[in-house]
């Protein structure tokens, strides 16, 4: 191994085919003139111009496209939340997840348990599911809503204004 450092920070070599079942050099692992390793993260020299999946055949240009690919038929959701149960295939998932606020664990369902409400509205919110209570009731035919975005919708799209 060179020792060089590749653009996405990793260090050239370092990121291999060895997780995902393949051999070492699957990921068209190149040697510069002078024999050492170039990085493994840039397009391939794979006559079709890339790295291709052993489940569906699909053929993804860079390595880290091809490791979130695999994720999709291994169902392999490294990136957990230490909070709550959420996992997810990619890390900016969930930062967003916890961005957003949705690892508060003071408002449970006692329905179901869930426990990523923001605030006591939103797990009254969610409690409708359980109950069927629909507050929101059309004026203009029989139907009812138990949000109040979902009536406006159902307006807009059912009874609009001519």
């Amino acid at each position: 191994m060179c020792g060089r450092s590749c653009e996405d920070g990793t260090s050239a070599g370092t990121v291999g085919a060895r997780g995902y079942g393949l051999p070492p050099g699957a990921f068209g692992e190149q040697q510069d003139a002078d024999g050492t390793q170039l990085c493994n993260t840039y397009k391939t020299t794979n006559p079709a111009g890339g790295l291709r999946c052993p489940y569906c055949g699909k053929v993804l240009p860079y390595l880290s496209e091809y490791q979130r690919h695999i994720r999709k038929h291994t169902g392999e959701r490294p990136f957990a939340c230490p909070h709550c149960s959420y996992a997810t295939t990619r890390k900016s998932h969930l930062k967003t997840h916890e961005s957003a606020g949705l690892v508060t664990l003071g408002h449970p369902c006692p329905f179901c348990g869930k426990s990523s409400f923001r605030d006591q509205s939103d797990l009254r919110r969610h409690i409708r599911i359980h109950t069927g209570e629909r507050p929101y009731s059309c004026p203009r035919c029989p139907y009812t809503a138990n949000r109040n975005e979902h009536l406006a919708a159902h307006l807009r799209r059912k009874h609009p204004v001519e």
